[in-house]
């Protein structure tokens, strides 16, 4: 395949991490273990999957723990598609419209939250689902206690079950009350007690979108905002909206449908809620957006089932899992590309939690994302940052060194790889360099020493000989001039 291609798929896994807060997450998570205020257990969970390490170790392990979950929101979906009815033609298209719900990118490696809270939520509805059929509540009850634990927006599902509870004894409604609260207790109190450390948190100021602040921060004005909207909205899960209208009969008859429908009801209250202005990024929360998805689509398949039975469901279902690709990935090419999404990591990384690893490694991202747009005076910038904010990352420090070096920054690419060679003083690359630099402010004869250091440590270095050469001529000393026709002497290429 070639170096190109491999480049290509790691420029592309570098994106997928800036898209949401991977960057973040891949920092914190090698790092020591701390409570997080508002999504404990799914970071509790992760934590225990992902063990701690070198930041690629820490990625790949969480990338693999994504698909993990993935496969198990199969299952879920699978079980919630054999609920919509006899006919195997109501499960396909129940099915469908699930795959198409855009939550299917939390299965393809998305480092967050949001992959534990898919499958919470999921869960959530199967146990749900069976207990609007007649079942035992306490399943529901429990697996609810457990998903708010895993991500406080959980508790939006909080309508639905409330809809579960309406004919129950209130004995069994203060039994399945406390079933619930036991997780809720054990992820918000017992929890941070265990683990300890600063809880790394986001804040979210509340109040009504302003459709204005949300134009502003898209790459490609109102249309990238008309087709986002459509994006979260009527395909959370395709054609589930047109379906519901059609058949709110069977919504309001079917108590299956009614509960999902009320779930996906609460669930739209936290993005419609949250501020999603430009700190937020392009991106403006999707994954938020996107946790209704599932319900809504339950529930536009529960609403459907009569028809679909009746019917071919073949097309439906082609369209729904056409629509699926779309909804999973067009928020990565229209609505979160790279350029967009960086609003949000220059914000978030004022953040006081965030200590100087977590900065450090995100102004590498914020970097590496500009370097890969040709961007190289902004990359210069943020490559220094990183080194500032983390002065023992010898990575970031040469990164630093090298583009500044690239955008004339002379003085400053000096001055870091000065703070390098005490640590990489065997690198005759290092001393070129630093050679190259300080030449580049006209401290010459801390150059030569530079450049001298550089063919001593490889005399094959023809570069290092041309450069030490080329500066003893325009010093034009007898002696420089002496040295210097002894260098060219003494270039490999010459000899």
């Amino acid at each position: 395949m070639g170096r190109g291609p491999r480049r290509r798929a790691g420029v592309l896994r570098d994106t997928w991490h800036l898209l949401g807060d991977g960057q973040l997450w891949i920092s914190v998570l090698g790092g020591p273990r701390a409570f997080h205020a508002h999504e404990p257990l799914a970071f509790a969970l992760t934590a225990w999957a992902v063990p701690a390490g070198p930041p690629g170790q820490v990625a790949f392990r969480a990338e693999l723990w994504s698909v993990a979950l993935g496969v198990l929101a199969v299952f879920f979906m699978l079980r919630i598609a054999a609920r919509a009815g006899a006919d195997p033609r109501e499960a396909w298209f129940a099915l469908g419209l699930l795959v198409a719900s855009g939550t299917l990118q939390f299965g393809f490696g998305y480092i967050e939250a949001y992959p534990v809270l898919w499958v919470a939520g999921l869960a959530y509805l199967w146990a749900g689902l069976r207990t609007a059929a007649g079942a035992p509540a306490w399943p529901a009850s429990l697996l609810l206690g457990l998903g708010f634990g895993v991500h406080g927006t959980m508790a939006l599902f909080g309508v639905s079950w409330l809809w579960l509870m309406r004919d129950q004894t209130w004995r069994t409604r203060i039994v399945n009350a406390l079933v619930g609260l036991v997780p809720v207790a054990l992820a918000y109190v017992v929890l941070p007690a265990l683990v300890g450390g600063a809880a790394h948190t986001e804040e979210s100021s509340k109040g009504v979108k302003d459709i204005l602040n949300q134009l502003s921060v898209y790459p490609h004005g109102v249309g990238s905002y008309i087709l986002a909207q459509t994006n979260r909205w009527t395909l959370a899960a395709p054609l589930a909206l047109p379906i519901l209208i059609l058949g709110w009969r069977q919504v309001r008859a079917r108590p299956t449908s009614a509960f999902c429908a009320l779930a996906a009801a609460g669930m739209m209250l936290f993005p419609l809620l949250v501020d999603t202005d430009g700190s937020r990024g392009a991106a403006l929360d999707w994954d938020n957006f996107s946790t209704a998805g599932p319900a809504l689509a339950a529930a536009a398949a529960l609403a459907a089932a009569g028809l679909v039975a009746t019917r071919a469901a073949h097309t439906a279902r082609s369209l729904a899992l056409a629509l699926a690709l779309f909804g999973t990935f067009s928020f990565v090419g229209v609505n979160a590309t790279p350029r967009a999404a960086l609003d949000r990591f220059q914000s978030l990384m004022g953040a006081p939690e965030w200590t100087g690893h977590t900065r450090a490694l995100a102004s590498e991202t914020l970097a590496a994302a500009y370097r890969d747009r040709n961007d190289w005076p902004n990359a210069a910038a943020w490559y220094i940052r990183a080194a500032r904010e983390e002065p023992g990352n010898h990575r970031a420090v040469r990164n630093a060194a090298s583009a500044a070096l690239r955008v004339g920054r002379n003085r400053e690419a000096a001055n870091l790889y000065l703070d390098l060679a005490p640590v990489q003083s065997g690198d005759p690359r290092l001393w070129f360099y630093l050679g190259t630099a300080l030449e580049g402010v006209a401290s010459v004869d801390s150059a030569l020493v530079a450049y001298r250091e550089a063919v001593r440590l490889d005399p094959g270095y023809a570069e290092a000989y041309g450069a030490l050469a080329g500066l003893l001529e325009r010093v034009g000393s007898p002696e420089a001039l002496e040295e210097a026709a002894r260098m060219r002497t003494r270039m490999p290429a010459n000899r």
